[in-house]
């Protein structure tokens, strides 16, 4: 069921998702500077326009960004909750392409529109998963992504310093309970899914993707107990 919500209401759901997500990877908007701009530089490389996969990106935070920035880059968000597609189908550019694709099957790869990107973005995702499953998803991330490809991934780790924190402006809950009561959104069906929580150190995560098959690992930024680790093929 495709449900029409307008942009200027897409729009507002975008902010209130961004400020509840703030609480999950502390200093989003920073990392997801650098992610476009590690994009910028790729673009600047290419023979032709990029392209980005925003992987379990909810309402396309990563990929409203990227088009921002880069207006001609072939962007996909893919993400498996009806709710936040919805909510993106009404407030990113046009051309943006969506993919339905559960993370939580390897079948995921298989929804997408194109088998290779440039990149792909994925951030405060993958600690939903078990742990094995996030292997098994930096392998399938490494086979959709082209020659030279990068993944940025960025999250919140076990090893960082755990300084106090203000109380969050808008929690999950309460972002969700607002949906709830939208007139439009509230009775659309929704992916309910318990996350893992398996939040694991930095070293853990590097180990990983260089198991994964990727190379030139790195971390590229630091916030609290956020990082961002970049990877090539």
């Amino acid at each position: 069921m495709t449900v029409a919500i307008t942009t200027a209401e897409a729009l507002a759901w975008q902010d209130s998702w961004d400020l509840q997500a703030e609480a999950y990877l502390p200093g989003r908007e920073d990392a997801f500077t650098v992610m476009c701009e590690l994009a910028g530089e790729l673009h600047a490389r290419a023979p032709g326009p990029p392209r980005v996969l925003d992987l379990a990106g909810g309402t396309g935070s990563i990929a409203l960004r990227v088009s921002r920035r880069l207006p001609d880059a072939d962007v996909t968000l893919a993400d498996v909750d009806p709710v936040l597609l919805a909510i993106a189908r009404a407030s990113l550019p046009a051309g943006t392409r969506i993919a339905e694709a559960d993370l939580d099957s390897p079948q995921w790869t298989d929804a997408l529109p194109h088998d290779r990107y440039d990149l792909v973005g994925v951030s405060a995702a993958l600690h939903c998963l078990p742990s094995d499953r996030q292997r098994e998803v930096y392998a399938e991330i490494h086979s959709v992504l082209a020659p030279g490809g990068l993944l940025c991934h960025a999250d919140q780790v076990t090893d960082a310093e755990r300084l106090p924190a203000a109380p969050p402006a808008l929690t999950w809950a309460q972002w969700w309970a607002e949906i709830e009561r939208d007139p439009v959104l509230g009775g659309h069906p929704r992916t309910e899914r318990p996350s893992a929580d398996a939040y694991q150190e930095t070293a853990w995560h590097l180990d990983a993707i260089r198991a994964a098959g990727f190379a030139h690992v790195d971390v590229v930024w630091r916030h609290r107990t956020s990082v961002m680790i970049t990877a090539t093929t």
